[in-house]
């Protein structure tokens, strides 16, 4: 998955994730050293115990590293970022909103690592802004810790800008009704970015994948028959790993809506 990583953004999500780079030299020593062990599995790995006390502390330390450290106490921080449903509830609808839509790109910020919340357009969507799968998991595990919600594992995709994910959580929290997106237009984004991650570097076969998608224009264009809404594939098709053939079997699938 991060195959596609540059070396100073694998750097970046790895310090994040509260582990450090190994040199070769290290991984040998760490291997030779594990060779003279009796022990049945052992992980070559190089902590940042800093990064993950601070994670053991707001909530988002992943279970197999709750063993590495103490959580200690909450910071005020933490525990005011704990009772967000308690802060947001003293507002009135705007301002709740408001405090949503910074709490969303304050942490899109974060995981995307830059270093503020202005540089992240609430309105642009997140293949836009840089988001990938790794990171839209990472954007919703913040999420549910600062929000106390299990969010779905495609929250980035079912609601596909900072604005929409801020309004989904007001929705989620406090009942404001939130208008949702078909999910034929978020089966259309996930096709989007798999087709823009995909290995089509063949003229012939962008040439057959141009002329798909002209196709499936067509025959959504031309058709008198109304929208149906999609209920049904609403779930994740697994776009990710399809293959391009797979890809294409699917342009055609979509040109029967």
């Amino acid at each position: 998955m991060g195959a596609g990583l540059s070396e100073q953004d694998l750097a970046r999500r790895m310090s994040r994730s509260g582990t450090r780079s190994l040199t070769a030299e290290q991984g040998m020593g760490l291997l030779d050293a594990a060779l003279e062990r009796g022990d049945a599995h052992l992980i070559a790995a190089r902590f940042d115990f800093p990064t993950l006390r601070a994670q053991a502390g707001d909530g988002t330390l992943p279970a197999l590293l709750r063993g590495l450290v103490r959580a200690g106490r909450r910071s005020a921080g933490a525990a005011g970022e704990a009772d967000l449903r308690e802060r947001l509830a003293a507002l009135g609808p705007a301002e709740r909103g408001a405090a949503l839509l910074t709490t969303v790109r304050t942490t899109v910020a974060v995981v995307l690592g830059h270093g503020s919340a202005e540089q992240v357009d609430d309105g642009l969507a997140f293949r836009e802004l840089g988001l990938d799968s790794l990171t839209a998991v990472d954007l919703r595990n913040r999420l549910s810790a600062l929000s106390g919600l299990k969010l779905p594992a495609t929250l980035a995709f079912d609601h596909p800008t900072p604005r929409a994910i801020a309004a989904y959580l007001d929705e989620r929290l406090f009942g404001t009704p939130v208008e949702t997106v078909p999910p034929v237009l978020t089966d259309l984004d996930r096709l989007e970015l798999a087709l823009l991650g995909a290995d089509t570097a063949d003229p012939a076969l962008r040439a057959k994948i141009t002329m798909r998608l002209h196709s499936l224009v067509t025959r959504w264009s031309d058709t008198n028959a109304p929208a149906t809404d999609g209920g049904a594939r609403a779930e994740d098709l697994g776009l990710k790993d399809a293959s391009v053939d797979q890809l294409l079997d699917f342009i055609d699938d979509m040109g029967s809506f």
